[in-house]
């Protein structure tokens, strides 16, 4: 996500080395961040630039990741919504005659007919 910043000085910007150091990782994974818009930035023409307030924001992500990671369920769900959904999962698996589950595809809307997609 490209954003622009209207009150972020000069000192506050952070270029890659700067945040790689910050988190005590590579370089190559800031650009893998900033590639798969984990991490917000801004460009100063070619450059790519950070503000506190972008790191502040991948951390809180990071850490609300490893909390539901953690409790194995989101943590915006109430037990009944987890068991809402797991009912919907299950209700796909079907039994056939010779006992084994079988798994009711979803629809994918696709008309191609390809197998794979």
């Amino acid at each position: 996500m490209v954003v622009m910043a209207e009150k972020a000085s000069p000192a506050e910007l952070w270029d890659i080395d700067q945040l790689a150091a910050h988190l005590k990782t590579s370089k190559n994974f800031v650009y893998t961040l900033t590639a798969q818009r984990r991490i917000g930035f801004l460009r100063v023409g070619k450059f790519i630039r950070f503000t506190p307030e972008h790191v502040d924001d991948y951390l809180a992500s990071v850490a609300e990741a490893a909390e539901t990671r953690s409790t194995g369920r989101r943590i915006d769900t109430t037990p009944a919504e987890t068991a809402e959904r797991a009912e919907q999962a299950f209700s796909r698996v079907r039994r056939n005659v010779g006992g084994r589950p079988r798994v009711v595809p979803r629809s994918s809307g696709s008309t191609t007919g390809r197998a794979f997609s």
